[in-house]
């Protein structure tokens, strides 16, 4: 079936996202916490931002770029758009997410409530990563250039540049809506739009802070353990060719100039993103989680450190060679152990068959042991959430007297 272009759907007023102030200050409506855009800016941790929406339940809808559309036909958007035009529940929440502008026609059409958000990474460390990508993966563009050496790093990046455009040139809303930069819009009114168009961003090198903002404000609470989709790093190298870590003093100069204008973008969002930390709205509940969840690793902090029989750690088992095997106890062998014993129980695998109450038997659970991992997909990592976060952010982030309340308590 021929492709229908979306642009043809029937027009809507369109409504603006929700800003950061309307969402910190608990001025939405449910359902539009429920609909979110993701401003996928290349090699700047859009895809672990997927990964931590698609953590949280959300169903990814992604960018298709060859058509420069989210949906195959009109009636496909208007479908699920309509689904948030009242306060009904819904099986899922949506994610629209990729490489797109805020000049994409959708944002002139969407007429219900909705969150925009994006990541933003040094303007250095973004287009050396590009380079390292394009060397990396056959058939990119430029990639036989770049790895036989006809192509220098600093021409790369210039040619990059022109391509796909500077980090602040997605938030030009001027444009045609295409991958290519078609807008006009200064890097100071690109500034603007970021502020006042997109609800909340985060710092790639920060992502810590930016998941625990997401929860906060979209009142979502899986927020650890957000694996990172760190595309670059986990492609094989066939040939043998180290990836690129460190400019000469010739090439930084030279990459300083040619993204003076995104650079300075750069620095003035992570000026203004500093700010919004600082309210001391956020001021409480950053000062108690953040520590959590920067120390926190899914294995580390709760695989390795589980309590096996007798009260020995893993790692001393695995050391020994005695971590694995095992067989499960039966019932008789259950009943036959003393309950005055004072070594902790044995682990416990709960299976979970779908629709037959198992969050209940989960709570049941979850007062009589100390740790729990959940499976997602083939793997075992927690998701079981610190209460304190649950206390502290509520369904939304809570106002400045319920945080020092929950702090003094």
């Amino acid at each position: 079936m021929q492709r229908m272009q979306v642009h043809e759907a029937e027009a809507a007023e369109a409504v603006t996202a929700y800003s950061f102030q309307d969402m910190l200050g608990r001025q939405v409506e449910q359902q539009g916490l429920n609909l979110a855009f993701n401003i996928h800016v290349p090699k700047a941790g859009g895809g672990t931002a997927n990964l931590l929406f698609e953590q949280n339940d959300f169903q990814i809808v992604h960018f298709d770029m060859a058509a420069s559309e989210f949906f195959e036909t009109a009636a496909d958007e208007r479908q699920l758009l309509d689904g948030y035009r009242g306060p009904a529940s819904r099986p899922h929440s949506h994610l629209l997410t990729g490489h797109f502008r805020l000049d994409h026609p959708i944002f002139s059409r969407i007429g219900v409530p909705h969150f925009t958000v994006t990541t933003l990474r040094d303007p250095i460390d973004r287009v050396l990563s590009n380079y390292n990508h394009t060397m990396l993966v056959p058939g990119n563009l430029w990639h036989e250039e770049v790895v036989s050496g006809r192509m220098p790093f600093i021409e790369h990046a210039a040619k990059v540049y022109a391509a796909v455009g500077p980090q602040y040139s997605f938030f030009d809303d001027t444009g045609l809506g295409t991958f290519a930069p078609t807008g006009r819009a200064t890097p100071q009114e690109c500034l603007h739009n970021l502020l006042t168009k997109v609800s909340f961003y985060g710092l790639i090198d920060r992502f810590d802070e930016f998941a625990l903002l997401f929860g906060c404000l979209a009142g979502r609470h899986r927020i650890l353990g957000v694996k990172r989709a760190n595309v670059t790093a986990r492609i094989e190298d066939a040939r043998g060719i180290p990836p690129k870590r460190d400019l000469t003093a010739s090439e930084r100069d030279e990459l300083s100039d040619l993204l003076k204008e995104d650079i300075w973008f750069y620095e003035e969002a992570v000026k203004e993103y500093d700010r919004w930390l600082a309210d001391s709205r956020l001021e409480v509940i950053f000062s108690r989680l953040l520590p959590i969840m920067r120390h926190y690793d899914p294995v580390v902090a709760e695989n390795l450190k589980l309590r096996l029989g007798g009260g020995t750690t893993f790692e001393a088992l695995e050391a020994a060679g005695r971590a694995g095997g095992g067989s499960v106890y039966r019932f008789d062998d259950l009943v036959s152990l003393s309950p005055t014993s004072a070594a902790p129980a044995p682990p416990l695998v709960f299976i979970h068959v779908p629709k037959t109450d198992g969050p209940i038997v989960n709570l049941i659970l979850m007062k009589n042991f100390r740790s729990r991992l959940d499976s997602f997909g083939n793997d075992f990592f927690p998701r079981y959430y610190p209460g304190e976060f649950v206390a502290l952010a509520g369904p939304r982030c809570p106002t400045t007297r319920d945080a020092l309340s929950s702090s003094r308590g």
